[in-house]
């Protein structure tokens, strides 16, 4: 009787086991998935090649060169279309971007 108890407690100890080990597979998969979406709403291709340095008149400084409105900014297949309140606007590929300068520190205001 008592073996019989035993291999009842170990045969329930495995089947919570292997519950337990689906659960975390489960979940460990479904973060690395999360962990691996990209955000719809931001341009990748542009944005992380182009960073606005400075705005002056009409004429943006973007990688550390100046353009003026309907120039192609150097290696990205993007025109500058217009230059206002502090914003660069860019066409690629029939899309319409922004750049806007970011804070680099408090001290410094950007309106």
């Amino acid at each position: 009787m008592k073996r019989v108890k035993d291999i009842k407690k170990i045969s329930l100890f495995i089947l919570l086991i292997s519950f337990l080990n689906a659960d975390i597979r489960t979940f460990l998969n479904t973060k690395a998935q999360i962990t691996e979406l990209k955000n719809p709403f931001f341009d990748y291709a542009v944005e992380e090649k182009l960073f606005l340095q400075a705005i002056l008149n009409d004429r943006a400084k973007i990688q550390d060169n100046w353009y003026s409105v309907g120039e192609h900014i150097e290696g990205v297949s993007a025109r500058i279309i217009d230059i206002k309140n502090g914003i660069v606007f860019l066409e690629k590929d029939g899309e319409i971007l922004q750049l806007k300068p970011e804070r680099k520190s408090y001290k410094i205001i950007i309106n």
